[in-house]
């Protein structure tokens, strides 16, 4: 339903950008787990992006489950972070986020970002969005977020449109930015977001009980939110 997402997102990167495959320790890049009445397939892939960015992503899949997370991160706090986690439970959307997210404190900045994003947000108000957010995620969900829980197989089409909708608005606005913008390449507040969902993704939890603690903790802080 959804393992094609990332092949899809390297196609749509490889139009604009070049990428290069990043070193993973092996021992985070495969896991595979029977616990007796199922099989948990883990797969873990990472992709520098030009000089500007890099792909982390995490597939996870048994029987009746597939669970996808992407994120985009930038080498420069100056850039937007594009954000999805995608869980399907029984053959149903479980849960869908989509954001582009940042760690600016520059409101014209914001702002400007979020006018552009709205045309492709409200295309999708239809989607029976989540009010109340975690408080984990409170510090970067943006306005401009597809985060819902359906518990349906009903929206799973419309989030694989909405996730290259806005996969394409990420790519572009940075194309965009990088032809009048002189990177820096400093990257603490990126840092801090890492840091801060490592210590705080809900995902933590779900792959401890899988996949074990020590290995857990190795792989968000080793390979899915490595501080750089």
């Amino acid at each position: 339903m959804i393992e094609d997402l990332k092949d899809l997102t390297l196609n749509l990167i490889a139009k604009y950008h070049d990428f290069t495959h990043q070193d993973i320790p092996e021992n985070l890049k495969n896991k595979m787990v029977n616990n007796g009445s199922k099989v948990f397939k883990l797969q873990a892939d990472g992709y520098n992006i030009g000089n500007w960015g890099h792909l982390n992503t995490t597939f996870v899949e048994t029987k009746g489950t597939e669970i996808f997370n992407l994120i985009i991160f930038p080498n420069d706090e100056n850039l937007p972070i594009f954000a999805s986690e995608i869980l399907i439970f029984g053959e149903k959307l479980y849960l869908a986020v989509i954001d582009v997210e940042h760690t600016w404190n520059d409101k014209i900045k914001i702002s400007h970002l979020y006018n552009q994003l709205d045309t492709i947000f409200q295309k999708y108000n239809y989607l029976p969005q989540v009010k109340e957010i975690p408080d984990w995620a409170v510090e970067y969900f943006s306005d401009k977020k597809i985060y819902i829980r359906p518990l349906s197989k009903e929206f799973i089409n419309d989030i694989r449109n909405a996730y290259v909708d806005y996969l394409e608005f990420y790519i572009l606005y940075i194309i965009n930015i990088l032809k009048n913008t002189n990177l820096f390449l400093k990257s603490d507040k990126v840092n801090d977001y890492k840091t801060h969902h490592a210590l705080n993704s809900p995902g933590h939890n779900y792959l401890s009980k899988i996949f074990g603690e020590e290995w857990t903790t190795d792989y968000l802080s080793l390979f899915m939110y490595k501080v750089r």
